[in-house]
């Protein structure tokens, strides 16, 4: 970590409506400067915090000045949370993960933010969480496909079975939180699963 000073921050206030508990919260920044990721990664420069369920980067992309981050967690209306970006240890410059310089930066400064989440519609979807080995899922609308991800953002399990209930055998998934993105005829929605 730098110096405080190498730091900036950005406070979120959530736009007003009747959000879900979970889900997944798109944040769009409009950076200072054009940023050239060059192929590299630099998601591990962000930190989240103030939000009820501690949100994890799924992903991060940059297109011209334009930043975009996918976080995990559930964010209520008029929460607050905080983005902080911290500068690379060689001060502006983009490096790999052996320190090589892969191209310059001039200091970034967060000075537009827009603010989505992508709300779950009503729907009434019914599934057993925490999960060992077999996933029961119960839906009023019939269930066109179900994906489960990782908090990285990576598919691990996918199926579509156009039925509105169903029993997943879900047993060779390692313990831990994933993501199930649920779409029936009706709605999409995602959702935090619990595997023990």
């Amino acid at each position: 970590m730098n110096d405080l000073d190498e730091v900036a921050t950005q406070f979120l206030d959530t736009p007003e409506g009747n959000h879900s508990q979970e889900g997944v919260v798109t944040i769009s920044l409009d950076l200072s400067e054009e940023v050239s990721l060059l192929g590299e990664s630099i998601a591990d420069d962000f930190t989240i915090t103030g939000a009820a369920s501690n949100p994890v980067v799924i992903s991060l992309s940059v297109s011209g000045s334009e930043l975009t981050l996918t976080l995990s967690g559930a964010v209520a209306q008029g929460e607050m949370v905080e983005l902080s970006y911290t500068k690379s240890e060689n001060e502006g410059s983009i490096v790999d993960g052996s320190g090589n310089r892969l191209g310059d930066f001039s200091e970034v400064e967060v000075n537009f933010v827009t603010f989505n989440l992508n709300k779950s519609k009503e729907t009434e979807i019914f599934f057993t969480n925490p999960v060992r080995d077999y996933l029961e899922i119960r839906s009023e609308s019939v269930v066109e496909g179900i994906a489960l991800y990782s908090l990285t953002g990576q598919r691990v399990f996918e199926r579509k079975p156009n039925v509105t209930a169903l029993s997943l055998d879900i047993s060779s998934l390692a313990q831990g939180i994933y993501l199930m993105k649920v779409k029936t005829t009706t709605h999409q929605t995602t959702l935090k699963l619990v595997k023990q």
